[in-house]
């Protein structure tokens, strides 16, 4: 018997349309729909089984529209123990899609008689409810693993994104990114002055940009400061040379690429909106806090 992933995962009910189907994750992250919550749903009375078939896939009709694939996994069911304490048999809910594809085959091809019909329809409006979203993902929703299935995502994208320790110094944005954005602004470049802070925006909007919001969050943190605030290290410093780092450089040199091959500022935002797509999620940083 497994039991359930974790014990505040409880086998939450899935509500859809009015039929309720009780779900669980279990301890190897399988994601089950109990038979009886199947049974339930299809309006299929309980009862005895025949070569271990589950209730909902036991009549004669269907047999022709049972896949290999999906009769050689429907036949060894998952067993669990709820948080209750009751032992329970689940069905893999990536095989949900499948099931209602049977009963609906089964239906179109006129095979199906009396109540056999209605369970059909409900397969209809589960797989038409639960298409778009997935039925993995609606178990997660419904038992709260999703939180612990984003945290842990999380925690593997800064894993391979951002350094235990920093990367020795050297530039990284180099002067023909500074060149290109004052020629497109029309402004004198000068490399021996400061440059004018809105230039800081643009290197947050559309390089920075193009790395998770994640990993800039957690880069800001990582990076120390002075007292007053400011850092005492360059953001990139603390991004993997193995992934990190060399996205941000791909980053730059294709802003780069855009910057030099448009004739004005406007141009150079409509390539980049097509090549990169419109940023959502963009980083906002205090002007103090930039890098470059």
């Amino acid at each position: 018997m497994s039991k359930i992933l974790k014990s505040q995962f409880e086998d939450s009910p899935i509500n859809i349309m009015g039929m309720k189907l009780d779900c669980a994750v279990l301890e190897d992250e399988t994601r089950v729909i109990s038979q009886r919550g199947v049974n339930r749903a299809l309006e299929v009375s309980e009862g005895g089984g025949a070569h271990n078939l589950p209730r909902f896939l036991q009549f004669r009709a269907l047999k022709p529209f049972i896949s290999k694939e999906l009769l050689v996994r429907i036949n060894n069911p998952v067993e669990y123990t709820t948080l209750s304490g009751v032992k329970a048999l689940g069905t893999p809910a990536d095989l949900m899609a499948d099931i209602c594809q049977v009963w609906i085959d089964a239906s179109n091809a006129g095979v199906l008689k009396g109540k056999q019909e209605t369970t059909a329809q409900k397969a209809r409006i589960l797989q038409k409810a639960v298409g778009k979203i997935g039925w993995i993902a609606i178990v997660d929703e419904a038992s709260g693993f999703q939180k612990v299935r984003d945290t842990d995502a999380l925690q593997k994208l800064l894993s391979i994104y951002v350094a235990k320790e920093f990367l020795p110094y050297f530039k990284t944005f180099v002067e023909a990114f500074y060149e290109e954005i004052y020629r497109l602004k029309g402004w004198n470049f000068d490399p021996k002055k400061n440059k004018y802070q809105v230039v800081g925006k643009y290197t947050l909007k559309y390089v920075y940009g193009c790395l998770p919001s994640a990993v800039v969050e957690e880069v800001k943190k990582k990076t120390p400061r002075t007292k007053g605030g400011n850092y005492t290290k360059k953001l990139f410093q603390s991004l993997t040379k193995e992934v990190g780092k060399p996205h941000l450089d791909r980053a730059l040199g294709g802003v780069i690429a855009l910057l030099k091959s448009s004739a004005t500022w406007g141009g150079f935002e409509r390539a980049y909106a097509r090549a990169y797509g419109e940023q959502k999620n963009q980083l906002v940083l205090p002007l103090k806090e930039l890098d470059e």
